[in-house]
């Protein structure tokens, strides 16, 4: 028997199995992507901002996680919701925090008061928001946060 070489067949076979090869590896650059911004949005979150937004003690809970976690990551204010938030200010009326250097500073440590607030809430954000394999809206990603921020340190000497 005899066969016969037929022009082009190679490039047909390809051509159909190179389309299902690049959408392999099309899912596999996007599921790397979005992999990469959940991690990086877990270590920012966590490390969330140094500093309050401005006017904190006007805002509701939820502006103020919004502002917080949108100051680490990087993100618009309008990728984040906030589900729930709580927000706690605590004053210690005596802490020990810094009293070495309030020491330093006079002879005698009369008070010593703190602020702290605390800050708990769960978000939602959307990772790999416009890529093809994650959709328009992207993928929902929920975490809870809680830090706690320093208001005020006050030392009184004498």
């Amino acid at each position: 028997m005899r066969f016969h070489h037929l022009r082009g067949q190679t490039t047909v076979e390809f051509a159909f199995a190179g389309i299902w090869l690049i959408l392999l590896m099309m899912a596999v650059l996007c599921f790397g992507f979005i992999t990469f911004q959940k991690s990086s949005f877990d270590y920012q979150v966590s490390h969330m901002a140094d500093e309050l937004p401005s006017g904190w003690e006007s805002m509701d809970a939820k502006r103020v996680v919004k502002s917080c976690v949108a100051a680490a990551s990087g993100l618009s204010e309008d990728d984040i919701e906030v589900n729930s938030a709580e927000i706690h200010l605590e004053d210690k009326g005596s802490t020990d925090l810094g009293n070495s250097t309030a020491v330093q500073l006079g002879s005698e440590l009369k008070t010593t008061t703190a602020s702290y607030l605390d800050i708990c809430a769960d978000i939602t954000v959307h990772l790999g928001r416009g890529i093809g394999f994650a959709g328009a809206g992207g993928i929902p990603y929920r975490r809870s946060v809680r830090q706690s921020f320093t208001v005020e340190r006050r030392w009184e000497v004498a």
